[in-house]
């Protein structure tokens, strides 16, 4: 797993557990917009991990075209 990724997904624990510590405090905005961010991250995440495996299949067709 490359450096960004991890950075990314230690992020998203961060918020996570931040998000839980939230979920019977009295002030549901702040916890919102945490959950919110957590979504976001996410989202990132599973955007680069598309991209990531699109390369990957691209890179098969190549090696599988030169045969």
């Amino acid at each position: 797993m490359n450096q960004p990724s991890l950075d990314m997904e230690l992020a998203c624990e961060r918020l996570l557990i931040e998000a839980f510590s939230l979920r019977d405090h009295p002030d549901g905005e702040h916890a919102a917009r945490v959950l919110h961010a957590v979504g976001d991250v996410l989202q990132h995440i599973a955007e680069r991990e598309k991209i990531a495996l699109w390369v990957e299949q691209q890179m098969l067709c190549l090696s599988d075209f030169r045969r």
